[in-house]
């Protein structure tokens, strides 16, 4: 009873599909501090819910739309205390983080939220420079203050009142593997695209130069040459690379959706 007195009253917030080999270790420092862990399932198939059960997740199914927006608010709504936190399967909240946040949790705060550093490692090397550090993440916040994410890929948290700055950065390594890349590119090229046609982003020759050849071509330089990407070596130059080609595969997978869709109305 003393030790759950001693937990924060706080809800930790976790989205996952098929990340049984990650939960351990994103929760090994942070997780034994909260009072309330909720992990919302998106169809895992790997021994996800049964393995956040165990470590005393609470575990909710979600029935996937590609909308990572309504998936946090409705992960939202199922929490019971005021303060939020937000981690990702591919994060690590180190104990320096750990403890900055329980000071933030535990004083009479002016601030509804804090955005705090991010830094964010590429096949195992930590990208210090290209725009990937410090990267600030807004992931604590008052749920009273709390307005709603949008956007359905990227999605943003809207918050009333004022928002402060931890100091001290999470641990975010998304690629471990070029599988992993590979992965995670298909499905967020696959998202932006739709998000892209329901914006009634059009396909003709302007946006074709745009979308496969100036896009990918400034966002290059921008992030390996102005950035000082290429200070971080050759997983620089890959980091580079593939954040602009997303703009060439994003385009390609639009003109295909509108393919099917003109196919499809022609059909009917």
């Amino acid at each position: 009873m003393e030790e759950k007195e001693k937990k924060l009253t706080l809800s930790l917030c976790i989205i996952a599909k098929n990340e049984a080999k990650n939960i351990r270790k994103c929760l090994q420092y942070i997780g034994g501090t909260v009072s309330e862990i909720l992990l919302l399932d998106t169809g895992s198939d790997d021994g996800t819910p049964e393995v956040a059960r165990a470590l005393g997740v609470d575990v909710y199914h979600y029935n996937w739309d590609e909308d990572y927006a309504r998936a946090r608010n409705t992960l939202v709504e199922k929490t019971k205390h005021d303060w939020i936190l937000w981690i990702d399967c591919d994060e690590v909240y180190p104990p320096e983080l750990v403890e900055e946040i329980k000071r933030a949790v535990k004083e009479d705060s002016e601030y509804s939220g804090y955005f705090f550093p991010r830094k964010n490692h590429y096949f195992g090397k930590w990208l210090k420079y290209g725009g990937h550090y410090p990267d600030y993440q807004l992931k604590l916040f008052r749920k009273s203050s709390f307005n709603g994410y949008t956007c359905r890929l990227h999605e943003k948290a809207g918050l009333t009142g004022n928002v402060g700055k931890l100091k001290n950065p999470c641990d975010h390594h998304p690629f471990n593997t070029v599988e992993d890349y590979f992965v995670k590119f298909d499905r967020y090229t696959s998202i932006d695209a739709k998000v892209m046609y329901e914006k009634g982003v059009g396909t003709g020759f302007i946006n074709t130069m745009s979308w496969l050849f100036i896009k990918p071509l400034f966002r290059f330089l921008r992030r390996f040459f102005i950035k000082g990407g290429f200070l971080n070596g050759k997983e620089g130059f890959f980091a580079a690379f593939f954040d602009s080609a997303t703009y060439i595969v994003r385009y390609i997978k639009l003109t295909k959706i509108k393919r099917k869709k003109n196919s499809t109305e022609k059909a009917g």
